[in-house]
């Protein structure tokens, strides 16, 4: 977690590749990252999936690239 933080203060971008190797599969799943006190996990990311997926059907029309 701490080299996502350097990362961003140092280039704006927490993925900027200069940190330790990260696990591309979570990346790539829908996933979040929740951050408790206890512990840190990853958990499904399927809130407002039905609206994301319209969006992702018409790149076109909302001027969006999607990302994987």
């Amino acid at each position: 977690m701490i080299d996502y933080w350097v990362s961003f203060a140092t280039s704006l971008d927490p993925n900027d590749g200069l940190g330790s190797p990260r696990d591309l599969k979570a990346l790539s799943a829908n996933v979040v990252l929740q951050l408790n006190g206890n512990s840190t996990t990853l958990i499904p990311d399927d809130y407002r999936k039905e609206g994301i997926d319209f969006i992702n059907s018409m790149p076109l029309v909302w001027h969006h690239r999607r990302a994987f």
